[in-house]
């Protein structure tokens, strides 16, 4: 879906880091369920 029209230019950084936070939230929910990936994604940081 592409709301760029919809909201604006000028809210389209506001889009992108929303969309950004979106997608941190579900990957850190999807490493947070398997022990194992969470323990390498530490490591990595």
């Amino acid at each position: 879906m592409n709301f760029d029209n919809e909201f604006g230019v000028k809210n389209r950084t506001d889009l992108n880091a929303f969309r950004r936070l979106v997608n941190a939230a579900l990957i850190g929910t999807y490493f947070m369920e398997k022990p194992d990936i969470r323990k390498v994604w530490l490591d990595l940081f």
